[in-house]
């Protein structure tokens, strides 16, 4: 098998998800537009026609992603004490299924192209890895073939800070792994990336943007 997706899910609990959001538009907006933009990349991901693993947490939670995102792919409960360890043993897992390289996928870039997913799929035919950046300094997406996995990738890095791209970098170049990097694009985690989202209009037609239509207070 060549390659899957797997996508880092963490199950939407009121007041647990989108956290930087709930000062300025409360715990009920937050929660209910982080459902629209696990809605809308899965789409996305389904449109590739790539096997893909719902990587979730916490545990208890299955029953309710199964109830929102569909019980047709494989749920796989998310293990590890950071988020370098959970991608870590997602990897792990992918290749003890088989599968000669793996994506790992955010799921707060909703607007994200599905050309994008797809370029990071390709990429695994002739790069041993694909990372996506992000403009705050961390990355949407990362890509490995599993020939090349090795835990310090993910180790000895600040995660959720301005140097997680750069680290993550460094560590390719000083393995050197051929590394291809796709276009920068924003991850909402705050209310001005919320505000740039909402005037993509490529973006429209989405469930995200139908739901900031429908709840037209959430931006003003």
């Amino acid at each position: 098998m060549s390659c899957c997706l797997f996508l880092m899910v963490k199950a939407p609990i009121n007041g647990e998800v989108k956290t930087r959001l709930i000062e300025k538009i409360g715990e009920y907006h937050s929660t209910e537009l982080y459902k629209r933009f696990l809605l809308d990349i899965v789409e996305k991901i389904e449109e590739t026609d790539t096997p893909t693993i719902m990587y979730y947490t916490p545990e208890s939670e299955l029953e309710n992603l199964t109830g929102l995102l569909g019980n047709y792919n494989k749920y796989v409960h998310q293990k590890g004490k950071d988020l370098g360890e959970r991608l870590l043993n997602g990897f792990r897992y992918t290749k003890k299924l088989g599968y000669k390289s793996a994506v790992a996928l955010a799921t707060d870039v909703p607007d994200l192209p599905t050309e994008i997913i797809n370029e990071s799929i390709n990429s695994m035919e002739g790069y041993g890895a694909v990372i996506g950046p992000s403009p705050d300094g961390g990355y949407y997406l990362i890509g490995l073939k599993n020939e090349y996995l090795d835990e310090d990738l993910f180790s000895e890095i600040e995660w959720g800070t301005d140097s997680v791209f750069e680290r993550t970098i460094k560590k390719l170049q000083d393995k050197k792994i051929r590394t291809k990097i796709l276009e920068p694009w924003m991850d909402i985690d705050t209310y001005e990336d919320l505000r740039m989202l909402s005037k993509n209009n490529a973006f429209e037609g989405s469930k995200t943007f139908k739901y900031l239509e429908k709840n037209p207070e959430i931006l003003f």
